[in-house]
Order: structure tokens, then C-alpha cells, then sequence
């Protein structure tokens, strides 16, 4: 019989002095594997990365814990997929409720509790739970949860009607696909991909394992997203665009273990040819020109250009030039909307 410790937090700094010496008298003592708990975005990263170091010893979670929901965003859902597409991060969480300290307020809790829920539906993954004066809520929070998720993850590709695939493109197994998304000719969707609602992918496309694309999010033809790609709401991937996730490709040697994330935020553009080297942000509303090659973090609404690219000016959610007065504000000439530059960040104001 094996030994496996499902729960240790060996990225505390209590482990500091002494971490390497810990995993060696486990292992000496007959415990076969060690899964480090992720229990925020920072936590559940360190957790991966050292655990890919000692694989196959050590394995990790990702995930938030009740204490830490205070701190989750917009982004914290897609962080965490990203991490949860390594094969050696084998569950959702610390998740769940604690009333015990309520360090988080409790609507916040509830709140991040169901969003893990879902995920580890869409992905078919275990989830990693705590629950600390709070049962009642985690009780019913869970019932109701798990029965509209798993209505979700037991309905098999073929099967579900609310989208539409041409019937040369391929679907495997474990995909999360949403209402009202077309995909096109000679397309392939690899396994566990999550694809929002109202996206169109269109000839010729590959969505290789792990992606995660919002909703809305418009692909044209010759595409290849690779694991590692999230794309948030509003994306458009202009033809034959390309991704990379190793920053150093060869072909003698494995660097699954190393792909690097790259995050496409809500309303970014990315014109035809161009390509993003993996590891870089697209900020909201970015617009790339044409055979641009992007390098480097992207501000949201900047237009970038060139070889390496180049920012060259600010456009709007509706992609039209921006110019700024002396006060630092713009409008946007097709829909009024006002803009203010800071700092060498723009935001909208109305």
C-alpha cells in the first residue's frame, strides 16, 4: 500500500531552511507522493513550479482558499486553468467556505467558491475543499453548484446542439463548448478546451489542449491557438496569425513542462500574420497591426506595429485613433466615448 500526502503547504516560508530536507526524510519514511496545496493565484504558481522540479514525487493544486477570495479578479479564473493544463496539477483548490475568520466577506466567498466549482466541472477535475463554520451555506452551495455543473460536463461534444460544427471539423472528448458557437471546415478542437458562447472559428483552425477562450471571441482561418493561449471576451485573431509557447523551440528536446502563458485581454485585435511570442500580455481593447511581432507586454489600447513592434498610438474600444487634447482626454469619433491618458495608461470615463 502506498502513502500519499494529499495536503502539505511546503511553500510556506516555515520551509525555507529546510524544504529539500523535508521532501528527502517523506520520501525515506515511505510517503510515495506529496501534493502541495495552492490556496491563492501567487501560491498555487510557486506550488506548480515546484512541484514540476520534483515530479514525480510532488504534485500541486491550484486554486483560492475562503481566506485569500478577497484578493481574486477578472483574471483569477483563467490564471488558474492555465496552471490546472500541467499534468502534474491534479486538482481545484483549497476551495470553499470559512466563517470561522471571515477574512474575506462572505458574499465573496460564496462567489469564488461556485466559480472553482464550475471550473473543475468544465475540466473534469477533482476539487480540494474546506469548509470551517460554515456548512450549511457550503452544503447548499455545493448542491446547487454541482447540479448545474455536472449537467454540463456529463453532455458529450456530439451531442450537444447549442453550437454548431461543420462536418469536417474535429471535436475530441472533454471540451466545454457554448451556445450559439460555430466551427468551421477542417477545424480541430483538442481535448479540454473551454470555448465560451456566440465564438466563430473559422477553416482551418487548431485549439490545441488546455485553451481557454471568453465569449464572442472571433477566430478567422489558419490559426493555431496553443495550450498556454487565454483569450478573454471580444477577441479577434486575424488570419493566419501565430502564437508560440516555447520560447526556445527545439526539436530534440521536450519543453512541454515549459510553456509559457499568454493572456489576450477582453476587445484586444490581432491582425492578419502577425505573431505573439509566448509569455506577453495583450492589454483590453489592444489593437496589433498586420505582421506586427510582438515581443514584449502590450499597454490596454495602444496601437502597436512593426518588427519587433512598436506602440505608435492609442485607439478606441471601437478601434479609431485616439488624440489627445492638453487636458489628456479623447474622444472616440463613432460612438462619443471619452478617454483620459495618465501616465502613460488610457482609460475610458464614460
Amino acid at each position: 500500500m502506498q502513502t500519499i500526502d494529499i495536503g502539505i503547504n511546503l511553500t510556506h516560508r516555515q520551509f525555507n531552511p529546510d524544504r529539500e530536507e523535508v521532501i528527502k526524510k517523506a520520501v525515506a519514511a515511505g510517503v510515495a507522493s506529496m501534493i502541495i496545496t495552492g490556496t491563492s493565484e501567487r501560491a498555487s504558481e510557486q506550488a506548480a513550479a515546484y512541484a514540476a522540479k520534483h515530479a514525480p514525487i510532488l504534485y500541486s493544486t491550484a486554486g483560492v482558499h475562503p481566506h485569500d477570495a478577497k484578493s481574486c479578479n477578472a483574471h483569477t479564473i483563467s490564471k488558474l486553468c492555465v496552471l490546472l493544463g500541467k499534468p502534474h496539477v491534479v486538482a481545484v483548490g483549497e476551495c470553499g467556505l470559512d466563517y470561522d475568520r471571515d477574512f474575506s466577506p462572505r458574499d465573496v466567498q460564496r462567489k469564488w467558491f461556485g466559480e472553482q466549482i464550475e471550473l473543475a466541472a468544465q475540466l473534469n477535475m477533482p476539487l480540494f475543499l474546506h469548509e470551517r463554520a460554515a456548512f450549511r451555506d457550503f452544503r447548499d452551495s455545493s448542491r446547487a453548484l454541482c447540479t448545474n455543473t455536472l449537467k454540463l460536463t456529463c453532455k458529450s461534444p456530439c451531442m450537444n446542439k447549442d453550437y454548431f460544427a461543420h462536418e469536417t471539423a474535429v471535436i475530441d472528448n472533454n471540451n466545454v463548448i457554448g451556445k450559439g458557437t460555430k466551427i468551421w471546415h477542417f477545424s480541430h478542437i483538442m481535448p479540454d478546451c473551454v470555448i465560451g458562447e456566440d465564438c466563430n472559428i473559422g477553416q482551418n483552425v487548431v485549439i490545441s489542449p488546455q485553451v481557454v477562450l471568453g465569449r464572442n471571441v472571433k477566430i478567422q482561418n489558419n490559426v493555431s491557438v496553443y495550450t498556454g493561449v487565454i483569450c478573454e471576451d471580444d477577441v479577434f485573431l486575424g488570419p493566419s496569425m501565430v502564437f508560440t509557447n516555447v520560447v526556445n523551440p527545439r526539436s530534440h528536446v521536450n519543453r512541454k513542462s515549459e510553456y509559457a502563458p499568454t493572456y489576450v485581454r477582453k476587445g484586444a485585435s490581432i491582425g492578419a500574420n502577425a505573431t505573439v511570442v509566448c509569455g506577453n500580455e495583450i492589454g483590453e481593447y489592444a489593437l496589433i497591426g498586420a505582421g506586427a511581432v510582438i515581443t514584449k507586454p502590450v499597454k490596454p489600447y495602444s496601437l502597436v506595429v512593426g518588427n519587433p513592434a512598436q506602440q505608435i498610438g492609442w485607439v478606441s474600444e471601437y478601434g479609431h485613433r485616439l488624440n489627445f487634447d492638453e487636458k489628456g482626454e479623447a474622444n472616440c469619433p463613432e460612438t462619443g466615448q471619452k478617454y483620459k491618458l495618465v501616465n502613460d495608461q488610457v482609460t475610458r470615463i464614460s
